[in-house]
C-alpha cells in the first residue's frame, strides 16, 4: 500500500466526526491545486459510513471545490502574461481556438455544465480565466456546477444501499420467475 492510500485510509476513519466535513472541504480546495486527492471517492467513502450527512457533504465539497478554485483562478488571472508566453504555442493552436470559441459562446453556461463533468475541474477554471473570462461570471458558474455534481452525487451515494439491495431482490426474482420449476436448482 502506498504512503498516500495509507494516509487516506487514516482520514477515513474518523468520517462520523462532527469536524470531517471541514477536512473533506480543505482537501477538497487542496486538489485543485495539487491535482491528486480523490475528492470525489472520500465523499463517496464518507456517505456510505454515514449515510445521514450526505448534504453537509454536498456542501462541503463544493466549497472546498470553489475555494481551490479561487486560489487556482487568482494564479492564473495573475500571472496571465507568463503563463501566455509558456503555452503560447498551446493557445495558437486550433484545440485552443475551438475551446476559447466554446467558452465565449456559451459563457458561463459552458462552465457551469463543464464543473458537472468528470474532466479535471482545473481545466473549467485555468482555460476561462486565460480566455479572459472575468471571476465574476467564473465563480457563479462553478458553483452551480459543482453544486449540482455534488448533490447528485452524495444523493445517489446516499441511497445507494437501499437501491442496491432493491434490486438484487428483483434480480433474484426474476431468477426464480424465469427458471423452470422441474429444473434442479444448482
Amino acid at each position: 500500500m502506498s504512503a498516500l492510500s495509507t494516509h487516506f485510509a487514516r482520514i477515513q476513519r474518523y468520517l462520523d466526526r462532527p469536524w470531517y466535513p471541514l477536512l473533506l472541504a480543505a482537501l477538497a480546495a487542496v486538489d485543485q491545486i495539487i491535482f491528486v486527492i480523490p475528492t470525489d471517492g472520500l465523499t463517496v467513502a464518507a456517505i456510505l459510513a454515514t449515510p445521514r450527512r450526505w448534504v453537509q457533504y454536498a456542501i462541503a465539497a463544493t466549497i472546498g471545490n470553489l475555494i481551490g478554485c479561487g486560489i487556482l483562478a487568482e494564479g492564473v488571472y495573475q500571472n496571465a502574461d507568463w503563463l501566455h508566453e509558456r503555452l503560447g504555442t498551446l493557445m495558437e493552436s486550433g484545440w485552443w481556438s475551438t475551446v476559447e470559441h466554446f467558452v465565449q459562446s456559451n459563457g458561463s453556461w459552458s462552465i457551469a455544465l463543464g464543473a458537472i463533468s468528470p474532466l479535471p475541474l482545473q481545466f473549467w477554471v485555468i482555460v476561462p480565466a486565460l480566455a479572459g473570462m472575468p471571476a465574476t461570471e467564473l465563480f457563479p458558474a462553478l458553483l452551480i456546477g459543482r453544486f449540482v455534481r455534488f448533490v447528485a452525487l452524495c444523493w445517489i451515494a446516499s441511497h445507494a444501499p437501499k437501491l442496491l439491495s432493491r434490486s438484487k431482490g428483483m434480480v433474484e426474482e426474476l431468477k426464480d420467475a424465469g427458471s423452470d420449476p422441474d429444473e434442479p436448482k444448482t
